[in-house]
C-alpha cells in the first residue's frame, strides 16, 4: 500500500516535476524553478529527522517516493538518490554540522567513490588523503560524481594507507574543482562530473570513518542505492506500460485494436509480471534496511531484476509505439536514453549477479534454503 503521506508530498511537486522535466532533460541541469519547489517541500530533507527540519520518511517511504519520481524523470531520481545516499552516511554517524549544511542550505549533496581505473572494484581507489595532526590532504579525482553541480560538499572514498580506505567529508569551498558536466545520452540534469582534488585541504574531524567501518557506512550507502535504483527503474517500467496501454487502445492495424493482438498482449502481460515480482523484491529489501537488518542479497536482486525489466520495456515501447515514439522529444525516447543508466550505475548488473552467486554458495555451505523466506 502507498503511504498517504508519501503521495500527499509527492503531489506538491508532481506538477512542477512534470512542467520541467523535459527542460532538464534539454538543459543538462535542474531548472531553477524546480529546485525551488524542491526547497520549499523540503525535498532535500526527506529523511532527515524533525530536529533538522527534515520529513522523517523511512527507507521504504523514500523509495516508493523515488519510484514516483522515477515515473516522471529518471534523472531527477538519480540525482535525489545520490543525495540521500549522502545522508544516510551522515545520519548513521550522527554528524550534525553537516546534517545542519543540509537542512540549511537546502543543496543536493555528492557520493565520489568510482574512478577511472576501478569503477565497481573499490579496490583500485588512488584518489589519497594524507592525515596529519590537524589536517588532510586529498589528491585525486572521482569520476561520474552525480551531483556534482550542485553539491556543497562531497563524501569520498580515498587512501589514507597502503591499504586502509577512509570515508571524508569534502566541501567543495576546500581546494575541490569540478569539471564540466558530461554530455550524457541520458539522465540529463543529474549533474554529472568529474571532481578533482589538487592538495585539497580538509580539517581531520571530516575523516568520518577508516578501515572496516568506512566500508560499512559505504555499502549501506550503495545498498540503498541499489534498492533506489530498482525503485527508479519501477516507476519508468509502471509509466512505459501505461504509455503503450493508451496506444494499443487506441491504434488499429488490419481492422482490429492492437490491445485484441494475442502476442502484444502476452509481451506485456509478462512484462508487467516481471515488474511487479521486481517491485516485491525491491519493497521487501526496503523493509529490511528499515528494520536494520542485511540486505545485500535483497538489494542486489532489486537492482538487477528491475533495471532488466525497465530496459525491456523501454526496448518494447518503442518497438511497438514505432515512428511515434521514435522522435526527440516524446516520453519513450527520453526514458529509452534514461534506462540504460539504471543497469549500470550502483555496481554494474554484471556485479550484482556476482554478489547473488557469492550469497548462494554462502547459503549452500551451512545448508540453508537458496531462496529467501
Amino acid at each position: 500500500m502507498v503511504s498517504q503521506r508519501v503521495t500527499e508530498i509527492f503531489d506538491k511537486i508532481r506538477e512542477t516535476v512534470e512542467q520541467y522535466s523535459g527542460v532538464m532533460d534539454i538543459e543538462n541541469k535542474i531548472p531553477d524553478k524546480l529546485l525551488e519547489v524542491l526547497r520549499e517541500n523540503k525535498i532535500h530533507a526527506l529523511t532527515l529527522s524533525e530536529n533538522y527540519g527534515g520529513l522523517n520518511l523511512g527507507i521504504q517511504e523514500t523509495i516508493i517516493f523515488l519510484r514516483l519520481i522515477g515515473s516522471i524523470s529518471p534523472a531527477l531520481g538519480l540525482s535525489l538518490m545520490v543525495h540521500y545516499q549522502v545522508c544516510e552516511i551522515l545520519k548513521k554517524k550522527e554528524l550534525e554540522e553537516f546534517l545542519s549544511v543540509v537542512s540549511s542550505r537546502n543543496s543536493f549533496e555528492g557520493l565520489g567513490i568510482t574512478e577511472l581505473s576501478g569503477g565497481s572494484d573499490i579496490s583500485k581507489i588512488e584518489t589519497i588523503a594524507k592525515v596529519s595532526d590537524d589536517s588532510i590532504i586529498i589528491n585525486g579525482q572521482k569520476s561520474f560524481v552525480t551531483n556534482a553541480l550542485y553539491a556543497d560538499f562531497f563524501a569520498i572514498l580515498a587512501r589514507v594507507g597502503a591499504k586502509e580506505l577512509g570515508l571524508i567529508i569534502v566541501e567543495k569551498k576546500d581546494g575541490v574543482e569540478v569539471g564540466p558536466t558530461l554530455k550524457l545520452i541520458g539522465m540529463r540534469g543529474s549533474g554529472i562530473s568529474r571532481v578533482i582534488f589538487r592538495d585539497a585541504e580538509v580539517p581531520k574531524k571530516n575523516l568520518i570513518a577508516t578501515g572496516k567501518e568506512a566500508l560499512k557506512l559505504t555499502f549501506h550507502a550503495l545498498n540503498f542505492g541499489r534498492i533506489a535504483t530498482g525503485a527508479i527503474s519501477i516507476g519508468v517500467a509502471d509509466r512505459l506500460l501505461s504509455e503503450m496501454m493508451k496506444w494499443i487502445n487506441v491504434r488499429e492495424l488490419f481492422g482490429k485494436k492492437l490491445s485484441d493482438n494475442e502476442y502484444v498482449q502476452q509481451r506485456i502481460a509478462d512484462i508487467t509480471a516481471r515488474a511487479e515480482a521486481a517491485w516485491l523484491a525491491t519493497i521487501k529489501a526496503a523493509e529490511k534496511m528499515d528494520a536494520g537488518e542485511d540486505a545485500r542479497f535483497l538489494a542486489s536482486i532489486s537492482k538487477l531484476e528491475a533495471s532488466k525489466v525497465a530496459m525491456d520495456t523501454a526496448v518494447y515501447a518503442m518497438q511497438l509505439l514505432a515512428s511515434h515514439a521514435y522522435i526527440q522529444g516524446s516520453i519513450i525516447e527520453k526514458f529509452y536514453r534514461d534506462v540504460k543508466a539504471l543497469e549500470i550505475m550502483e555496481g554494474a548488473n554484471e556485479v550484482q549477479r556476482m554478489l547473488i552467486f557469492r550469497e548462494l554458495m554462502r547459503r549452500f555451505k551451512y545448508g540453508e534454503g537458496m531462496v529467501t523466506l
